[in-house]
């Protein structure tokens, strides 16, 4: 999906690593089928881009999940898209339009790629959302390297992967807490969250507990 955003990156390791050799292997979203195909949701996804304007017949199967300011922001969710990201399944995808252009979207992904994406797309940012994962930072102990790979230290239970393109952002969130795993991908317009806190300014309020991540 979204063709145009996976790339081969060759970029430095902020976290005192070497210089990052990708390999061959590529970053994939495709189709995926399933003895249960009736319960998901096919649609030619992967052909949606970031600006692209919002219509029902590119989000057949999808359900609006929230409006606000007037109709400028809307949010659209696909359970179960029959898609695979990363050699692993999508389990929901989440559309972001501001005045009816794709800004944003949201998959939840069903395990921890970051090893995979690491070695597609290269490293460009490290964020740490715990005190532990700050410590190893510190310490110099976020990637391992085998061979002509990369490897993030299996300690690590609450962060970001980063990535910066042109005016997009991709992240990989994954956190962890007691023993649930959740792992989303984000790829977004840069100017997302600048767009999103302009109409805050314009309507004066925003519910932010409403709002998807």
């Amino acid at each position: 999906m979204i063709r145009d955003i996976f790339f081969i990156a060759c970029l430095v390791i902020v976290v005192g690593c070497t210089k990052y050799q990708p390999s061959d292997s590529k970053l994939e979203v495709a189709e995926e089928f399933h003895k249960d195909q009736e319960q998901r949701v096919s649609r030619d996804f992967d052909r949606l881009k970031l600006s692209d304007k919002l219509s029902a017949e590119s989000l057949g199967g999808a359900r609006n999940i929230g409006e606000f300011f007037d109709h400028r922001l809307i949010f659209y969710k696909i359970d179960y898209p029959a898609i695979r990201f990363a050699r692993t399944g999508v389990e929901e995808l989440v559309f972001y339009f501001v005045d009816s252009a794709l800004v944003k979207l949201r998959y939840k992904v069903r395990g921890n790629v970051s090893d995979y994406l690491l070695d597609s797309l290269g490293l460009s940012k490290f964020k740490p959302l715990d005190e532990h994962s700050k410590q190893l930072l510190k310490e110099g102990d976020i990637v391992k390297k085998y061979g002509s790979y990369y490897e993030l230290n299996k300690a690590l239970r609450n962060y970001e992967l980063i990535w910066r393109e042109s005016n997009t952002v991709s992240r990989f969130r994954v956190t962890s807490g007691d023993s649930l795993l959740t792992c989303f991908y984000y790829h977004e317009m840069d100017d997302y969250q600048a767009k999103l806190r302009e109409l805050e300014r314009l309507y004066h309020a925003l519910d932010n507990a409403t709002v998807p991540d």
